[in-house]
């Protein structure tokens, strides 16, 4: 039985996450029969105008099914929608080429490139078994531990990404950074095939190269890369959220910029709660409030710019961002602080946009020059836009098929 026809088999049509379809301004699809006219569609012209809009709108925040009675993810029904429309419409892969992370020429490398970003990557290393000079050097009998940012922070902060590098290498608990995507956006855009291929390149690098540990930054990596180590019976790689171990290692906040925050909670994490948890914790002080949006933890609601949704349903998208922003300013709090560096960048396009930073800005006292951010962003527009459209035949494999 396939993805689509196993959801709806598991379906009972309950309603209740057509209601909360319904709240974020989405068409109410009771996720079964969004599976069976998905399974049974043998042209794109067969889907109804809902279930088009809806699998290329969904923000995959998995809000509509998190208290599904029968545990199923919309998230997961989306991408396998996404996979059936695009073998049905095959052209829409278009849209999603600028996110095709399999190839080295994609929207985050042009990024980096235009803003003049260079990182020496750990995975790039001769492996741990070679002496040569400049190889990556073993962590000990337990092996290599990597930070892993996330291809977000490191595209739109190159000072944030060291300075929170230099603290974990300072403190020996990594040897290494690599800027590598958790293939993530590949899944998102309905590239299952292109998916497995690039995750099974990626854990057999991160296994020639001897890692056994890696610090992760971004949330929806730390989600990917969890669901990769699952699905694969892997073992000997743990994972630690970033906010957690600088927790650990002592940091609070302490500039006193602020004398109350809110914060927002990134999809991903709504299971986990491991980015919101010690994310708040980072921020306990007595002379700082903690104020809670009406939606948060396991309930948040999405900042806009998930699932790719900015993509083919840019209108959306912005309805999510803004009533996330409405939320944020019922709360009465100074500043909106995120976990996710693609959140903070959703809420900031917004006009009128509050005061919005990563929670590394305020605790590594690190702001980012989103001046400099827009900046690379007309450069690579004017001077890269040719690598986001460049023919996959012409471009680079990250890792050969």
């Amino acid at each position: 039985m396939n993805e689509l026809a196993f959801i709806d088999s598991e379906c009972i049509r309950c309603g209740r996450c057509k209601r909360q379809q319904a709240a974020e301004g989405m068409p109410a699809l009771a996720c079964g029969a969004l599976a069976r006219e998905l399974a049974l569609a043998e042209d794109s012209s067969q889907l109804s105008p809902e279930a088009r809009e809806f699998l290329l709108s969904c923000s995959l925040c998995d809000a509509c099914t998190t208290g599904c009675p029968r545990l199923i993810s919309c998230a997961q029904l989306v991408r396998a929608g996404r996979e059936k429309l695009l073998r049905l419409q095959p052209e829409l892969a278009e849209e999603y080429r600028a996110f095709r992370v399999d190839y080295r020429e994609n929207l985050f490398t042009a990024l980096r490139a235009a803003a003049g970003f260079v990182y020496e990557d750990a995975l790039d290393a001769p492996p741990v078994q070679d002496t040569q000079p400049g190889g990556l050097s073993p962590g000990g009998e337990d092996g290599i531990s990597l930070f892993f940012p996330g291809c977000s922070l490191a595209s739109y902060s190159e000072a944030l990404t060291r300075a929170a590098c230099d603290l974990l290498l300072s403190a020996g608990i990594v040897q290494g950074m690599s800027v590598y995507c958790c293939g993530r956006p590949l899944a998102n855009s309905g590239l299952k095939a292109v998916h497995e291929r690039y995750e099974k390149g990626f854990l057999e690098l991160l296994r020639q190269r001897g890692v056994s540990h890696m610090v992760v930054g971004c949330p929806n990596c730390f989600a990917a890369l969890s669901e990769l180590l699952q699905s694969h019976d892997v073992g000997d790689i743990t994972l630690a959220v970033l906010p957690q171990v600088l927790l650990d290692l002592g940091l609070r906040y302490s500039a006193g910029e602020f004398a109350s925050i809110a914060v927002h909670d990134s999809c991903p994490d709504r299971s986990s709660l491991s980015f919101a948890g010690a994310t708040r914790a980072l921020f306990e002080a007595e002379d700082l409030r903690l104020l809670e949006m009406q939606d948060h933890g396991s309930n948040t609601l999405c900042c806009g710019a998930g699932g790719l949704a900015q993509v083919c349903g840019p209108t959306q998208s912005a309805e999510r961002r803004i009533r996330r922003l409405r939320q944020f300013a019922q709360t009465g709090a100074e500043c909106l602080v995120c976990s996710c560096m693609s959140c903070v960048n959703a809420f900031l396009s917004s006009s009128n946009a509050p005061r919005t930073c990563h929670y590394l800005e305020l605790i590594l006292d690190t702001p980012i020059d989103w001046q400099a951010t827009q900046l690379a962003f007309d450069t690579m527009q004017l001077h890269y836009r040719h690598l986001l459209t460049l023919p996959l035949a012409e471009s680079t494999r990250v890792f050969d098929a």
